[in-house]
C-alpha cells in the first residue's frame, strides 16, 4: 500500500500546476518541543531553563509534526554547534522511528552554550531544521579560587561589576540555605532557592542564569538575600559527621561573559542585615520594613556605614560544585480566599479553600509604625473528635505542628506596604490573621513548589475517582521542593525515603519529574556510607532516621533510578549510578546475613500506620511480623538493580542478581508461607507476596475474600498499601481494586474527601483515621498513602508507559464499574489521549456529597451517549448503598432516602442524560453517596479513540472476549493492535 503523501507526490510531479500545494501539504513540519536533558536553555522557564553537565551522556528529544495522519518519522540527524556556531558533533543520518537521541559529546567544554538543530524525515522527504539551546554549567574546577563568603550576622549581599556589552552574561550562584537573586532591581530565576537541598560536605548544587537582559553597560549589581532554611543547625543538625562548616548562611558567585569569567566572589562585596530580622522553615518569617533598604541591588543605591565587606569563610563546605539541572521552585498558582471569618473580637481567619504548600502575599497594609501583623498558619479548624482538646469554635487547629511555629509577622514602616516572605514555607488552608482585617483583595495564597510539569491528566465517570486522584497529585506536588519531602507544614519536612520509595511510580506518571529524580539520585548517592554502601533513612541524613535504614526507605535509591528507566527511559542515570547501586544491594545482603533468617531482618518501621479497624484506637490496627516488609524490599531492590544491570549491557551483574533474587524467593517462601498462608494472611502478607511472584492466584483470591468480607476496606499500610491494587487486577479482581478505591466510608482513601470533619481537598493524610488522632504523628499533607496514583493512570485510565522498551500501551474499558474515561499525557514528543465511553444498554453511576473544592461533589449524572433516552430507573439509592458492579447495587436496610428514586425519575426519564442534584437529600446524615442504574432505550457499546503523536510506537489492547472494530469497519480481534499516528476512533463489541 501506498502513504497519500507517496500518491500525492507521484501525481504532482505528473501535474506540476499542483505541485507546490502537495509539496506543501506533505512536507513534514519543523520539529517543536526541543530539549536536552529535559532542557530548553533559550525558553527562560523554571520547568527547563537550567544547565546541564557536559560530561555525562545527553538524552535530546522532540515533537515530529506533520499536516497529514498516519505519519512514522524514518529518520533523523542532529548536529551541534557552539556560540561561534563552530560544528561540535553531527549524528549524521539515523533510521529510527524514535524521536530520542542519545549521546556522550566528548568536544563539549563546561559553561558554554550550545545551538543544537534537528531535521526528521517522513520516508518521503526532511523537515526544515527546527533549534535549540542548551548551556552546559561550569565543574568544580571551575570554581577553584573562587571563595564562598557570608555572616551569620547579615541576610543582604551585594557586588558591583562592569560590562561592556549585555550579551551572554551567565551567572552561577549557590545561595545557602535559601535565597533569592536579583540583578540591578530585578528579580532572576526560582523562588526559595539556588541550591537544593543536599549535604554540603558531599555536594553544592548551584543555579545557572542568563541574565544578560538584566544587565547595563557599565556599573551593574547582584543583590543576593540569604535565609537559613535547611542550613538552620539548631532544627536540623546533621546526623552525619560534619567538616567544619558552621556558617549557616553562605554564597558562592561567578559571573561570565562569552565563556569567560568577569566577576565572581573573589570580588568587592558588601554585606548588611535587611528587614528580614528572623527566618526558620518551621517557625516563619519576621520582617520588619523599617529596616528596608530601598534600591539596595541597583547600582544608584548609596551604601551606608551599615554596609561592610562581606566576610570570606574560612571553613567552607567542602562538597563538590555540580550544576542544578532540575526545575527551579517557583510560584504555579495564586489562590484567593473562599471565605474570612472573625470568631473573636481582632482575630480573622482566612480560609482559601485548599491544603497547598506555599506562603502568602499580604498588600495594601497601612498600620501606624511599629504596629504589627500576626499570621499564623494551620491546615485545620478545631473541632470536637480531635483528642485533648477544648474546642474554640472557628478557630485554626496548629496541634498537629507540633515543634513548627509556622508563623510569619510583619512590623509597619508607617506607609502602605506589602508582605511577602521569602524565607519560609507552610502547608496550610487557614490563615489567623490578627493587626489587620484580611479581605478578598488584600491577601492570597501563593502555591510554591518545585515547577515539575504535570504530565497527566484524567476525568473519569466516578467523582470519587476524580476527587482522589487530585488528593494524590496535590500532595505529590506540595512535596516537590527540591527534594521529595515527606509533609509540607511540621517539624519535618524531611527527605524520608520511605514516601520517596512509595509515590515515586505515580509520581513518574502524573508528572514530568525525570530530572527532578536525576537530582534525588544525586543527593541519595552522596549520603552512601563509602565504607559499607549503607544508605540513612531520612536523605539529606539531618535531624531524624538512622543508618543504616529501614530497607523499605532506602528502597527509595534504586526506586527512583528505576522509575526513571521504565517510565522515562533513562538509562544514563542507570549507567552512572550502578556501581553504588551495587554497594547499596550488598549492604542489605550483608544486613541479612548478619540477621540470621530472613526472619530475622534488621526492621526499624516495617508496614508503617495501618489503618486502625476503629477510629482513632491505633491499638486495633494490624501489622505483618516486622521483618516481613524488609525481606520483601530486599527482593525488589535484587530485582530492579538485576533487570538495570541487563538494560546497560551489564550481564555479569545482572545475571548476578537474578541468582540472588531467585534464592531470595525460595528463602521468602521458607519464612513467611506455612501451609499456604503467608504470615498472618493480612492484606500487606498477600500484596506483597504477590509483587514479588512467589504466589499466585490463590494468595490473590485470599487478598480479594478479606477485602470483600471487609466491604472493600484495607487493614494494610503504607508499604502493603501500593501493591494491594495491582495484587488483585493481576489475579483478576479489578473489580474489587476499583471498589476499595471508590469506597468512600472509613477506612478509605476517599474517607479523607466525604467526611465533614476536615475534607482533603489536594493533600492527603499522614493518617487514615486522622480527624480522630492526637498531634503527635497527623500531617495532612503527606504524600505517602498516594501511591494508588499509577494504578489510577495505567490500569483504569488505561495508558501505562513501557519507555525500556519506548512502547506506550492503552486499555480501553478495563472496569465495567466505570462508564467512562478520558485521559491525556504529555510525552517529550507529543500529546497522547485515550478515552473510552460506554453507551446505551444498563448505565450505572455513582456520586457523593462532599466539599465545594471537588467540582464533582454534590451530583450524580446519567447518560445514555450519543442517541438514545432513560427508559427506566432500575435502582436509585442515596446514603449508604454497596455493590461492586454494575447492577449488582443494593440498598442499604436503614440508610437511604425514601426520595431517591422519585427524585432520579424526576431528573431523567425521558432524557439523554440527566443530573440528580445531591443536596436534595442534605437532611439525611447517615450517608453521603448515592448509586443509580438506568435503563437506555439504545443498544450499549463502547466507544474508543486515541490519539499518538509522531514518534510514539503504541499498541491498544483489546479485552478479553471482545472485539475491536475500526471506523473503516474492519474487525479485531487478536490483541494488541499497533496504532499509527494520528487519531483513531473504534468501537468496543
Amino acid at each position: 500500500s501506498y502513504s497519500f503523501c507517496t500518491l500525492l507526490l507521484f501525481f504532482s510531479n505528473m501535474i506540476s500546476a499542483v505541485l507546490l500545494g502537495a509539496t506543501a501539504l506533505c512536507t513534514p513540519l519543523p520539529a517543536t518541543r526541543l530539549r536536552c536533558e529535559g532542557s530548553s536553555w533559550g525558553d527562560y522557564h523554571p520547568s527547563h531553563s537550567y544547565a546541564i553537565r557536559h560530561d555525562k551522556e545527553l538524552t535530546f528529544t522532540w515533537a515530529p509534526n506533520h499536516k497529514q495522519e498516519r505519519v512514522k518519522q524514518t529518520s533523523y540527524q542532529l548536529r551541534i554547534s557552539d556560540d561561534s556556531q563552530d560544528p561540535v558533533y553531527d549524528s549524521g543520518i539515523v533510521d529510527s522511528a524514535k524521536a530520542v537521541h542519545t549521546a556522550a559529546v566528548s568536544s563539549l567544554k563546561s559553561g558554554k552554550s550550545y545551538e543544537w538543530e534537528l531535521l526528521w524525515s517522513d520516508g518521503n522527504r526532511f523537515s526544515d531544521k527546527a533549534t535549540g539551546q542548551f548551556h552546559t554549567g561550569l565543574t568544580d574546577a571551575d570554581w577553584t579560587g573562587v571563595p564562598w563568603i557570608g555572616s551569620n550576622d547579615t541576610n543582604l549581599y551585594r557586588g558591583e561589576f562592569q560590562l561592556k556589552s549585555t550579551e551572554n552574561v551567565i551567572l552561577s550562584v549557590s545561595g545557602l540555605g535559601y535565597s533569592y537573586v536579583e540583578v540591578n532591581g530585578k528579580a532572576v530565576g526560582g523562588y526559595l532557592l539556588t541550591s537544593p537541598w543536599n549535604q554540603n560536605e558531599h555536594t553544592n548544587m548551584f543555579s545557572t542564569f542568563d541574565i544578560s537582559s538584566a544587565t547595563v553597560s557599565g556599573t551593574n549589581v547582584i543583590g543576593v538575600a540569604l535565609g537559613y532554611g535547611w542550613r538552620d543547625r539548631s532544627r536540623f543538625p546533621p546526623k552525619d559527621p560534619t567538616t567544619g562548616d558552621n556558617t549557616e548562611r553562605v554564597l558562592r558567585a561567578i559571573v561570565s561573559q562569552d565563556s569567560k569569567h568577569v566577576f565572581s566572589t573573589a570580588g568587592s562585596w558588601t554585606t548588611a542585615q535587611g528587614p528580614v530580622t528572623a527566618d526558620s522553615v518551621y517557625d516563619g518569617e519576621l520582617y520588619d520594613s523599617r529596616l528596608e533598604q530601598a534600591g539596595w541591588s541597583t547600582n544608584n543605591f548609596v551604601q551606608s556605614s551599615d554596609w561592610k565587606a562581606a566576610p570570606v569563610i574560612s571553613s567552607p563546605p567542602s562538597g563538590e560544585m555540580i550544576p542544578w539541572s532540575a526545575p527551579q521552585v517557583s510560584i504555579s498558582r495564586e489562590v484567593k480566599p473562599i471565605n474570612i471569618t472573625q470568631p473573636h473580637p481582632g482575630i480573622y481567619v482566612v480560609d482559601f479553600g485548599v491544603n497547598l504548600a506555599g506562603g502568602i502575599r499580604l498588600s495594601n497594609i497601612s498600620l501606624p509604625t511599629g504596629a504589627n501583623v500576626t499570621l499564623k498558619f494551620a491546615e485545620v479548624l478545631q473541632h470536637a473528635h480531635i483528642p485533648g482538646i477544648t474546642v474554640d469554635p472557628g478557630m485554626v487547629y496548629m496541634g498537629n505542628l507540633r515543634g513548627a511555629k509556622a508563623t510569619d509577622v510583619y512590623i509597619s514602616n508607617g506607609k502602605v506596604g506589602t508582605f511577602q516572605p521569602k524565607f519560609t514555607y507552610h502547608g496550610f488552608r487557614y490563615v489567623q490573621v490578627t493587626g489587620m482585617v484580611p479581605t478578598a483583595s488584600n491577601i492570597e495564597m501563593l502555591h510554591f513548589h518545585s515547577a515539575v510539569p504535570s504530565k497527566t491528566a484524567t476525568k473519569f465517570s466516578s467523582p470519587i475517582l476524580n476527587a482522589i486522584q487530585k488528593l494524590a497529585a496535590g500532595a505529590q506536588r506540595s512535596n516537590m521542593m527540591s527534594v521529595l519531602t515527606d509533609c509540607d507544614q511540621r517539624d519535618e519536612r524531611l527527605g524520608w525515603m520511605g514516601d520517596a520509595a512509595l509515590s515515586s511510580d505515580s509520581i513518574s506518571f502524573n508528572f514530568d519529574a525525570t530530572s527532578f529524580f536525576q537530582t534525588m539520585a544525586t543527593v541519595h548517592r552522596a549520603s552512601i556510607n563509602k565504607t559499607d554502601g549503607s544508605i540513612p533513612d531520612v536523605v539529606p541524613f539531618y535531624r531524624y532516621g538512622g543508618r543504616p535504614g529501614d530497607v523499605s526507605w532506602t528502597m527509595a535509591y534504586p526506586q527512583v533510578i528505576y522509575v526513571n528507566y521504565k517510565t522515562n527511559g533513562d538509562l544514563s542515570t542507570v549507567r552512572e549510578h550502578l556501581p553504588t547501586l551495587v554497594a547499596h544491594q550488598q549492604n542489605i545482603a550483608a544486613q541479612a546475613k548478619a540477621a540470621g533468617p530472613m526472619v530475622d531482618m534488621h526492621t526499624r518501621y516495617g508496614d508503617w500506620v495501618p489503618a486502625p479497624q476503629t477510629e482513632g484506637k491505633s491499638s486495633t490496627a494490624v501489622k505483618p511480623i516486622s521483618s516481613y516488609t524488609s525481606a520483601s524490599s530486599y527482593l525488589m531492590i535484587t530485582k530492579m538493580v538485576s533487570e538495570m544491570a541487563f538494560a546497560v549491557g551489564n550481564e555479569a551483574i545482572g545475571q548476578d542478581m537474578a541468582a540472588q533474587y531467585k534464592t531470595l524467593q525460595g528463602e521468602f517462601n521458607a519464612a513467611f508461607l506455612k501451609n499456604g498462608i503467608y504470615d498472618k494472611n493480612i492484606d500487606t502478607d498477600n500484596s506483597l507476596a504477590l509483587a514479588n511472584n512467589v504466589a499466585g492466584n490463590q494468595t490473590s483470591d485470599e487478598l480479594y475474600k478479606g477485602l470483600s468480607s471487609r466491604k472493600h476496606h484495607f487493614n494494610c499500610g503504607i508499604i502493603g498499601f501500593k501493591f494491594l491494587f495491582d495484587g488483585l487486577n493481576d489475579g483478576g479482581h479489578g473489580d474489587e481494586a476499583l471498589a476499595v478505591l471508590e469506597a468512600t466510608d472509613y477506612p478509605s482513601i476517599g474517607y479523607m474527601v466525604t467526611n465533614m470533619m476536615e475534607p482533603a481537598t489536594e493533600n492527603t493524610w499522614e493518617l487514615i483515621d486522622a480527624p480522630y488522632e492526637g498531634p503527635g504523628m497527623n500531617s495532612r499533607n503527606h504524600h505517602m498513602w498516594s501511591s494508588f496514583s499509577g494504578y489510577l493512570v495505567r490500569k483504569v485510565a488505561g495508558i501505562d508507559l513501557h519507555h525500556e522498551t519506548g512502547v506506550v500501551s492503552l486499555f480501553p474499558a478495563p472496569h465495567i464499574d466505570l462508564t467512562s474515561s478520558t485521559a491525556t499525557m504529555q510525552l517529550a514528543n507529543g500529546m497522547v489521549t485515550h478515552s473510552w465511553r460506554r453507551e446505551g444498554g444498563v448505565q450505572c453511576a455513582k456520586g457523593f456529597r462532599g466539599e465545594y473544592s471537588h467540582p464533582d461533589a454534590n451530583e450524580l449524572k446519567l447518560s445514555c451517549g450519543s442517541k438514545g433516552t432513560i427508559e427506566e430507573v432500575m435502582f436509585a439509592s442515596y446514603g449508604q448503598p454497596s455493590g461492586v458492579q454494575c447492577g449488582d447495587y443494593v440498598q442499604h436496610p436503614t440508610c437511604h432516602h425514601s426520595r431517591s428514586v422519585e427524585v432520579t425519575e424526576r431528573e431523567c426519564l425521558g432524557k439523554n442524560e440527566c443530573v440528580v442534584d445531591l443536596k436534595e437529600f442534605r437532611e439525611l446524615e447517615c450517608g453521603d453517596h448515592m448509586r443509580a442504574t438506568v435503563r437506555c432505550s439504545n443498544e450499549k457499546r463502547v466507544l474508543v479513540s486515541a490519539t499518538i503523536p509522531i514518534g510514539t510506537e503504541a499498541k491498544i489492547h483489546i479485552p478479553q472476549g471482545a472485539t475491536l472494530v475500526g471506523s473503516d469497519g474492519k474487525l479485531f480481534t487478536e490483541s494488541p493492535i499497533n496504532l499509527e499516528s494520528g487519531v483513531s476512533h473504534f468501537t468496543l463489541q
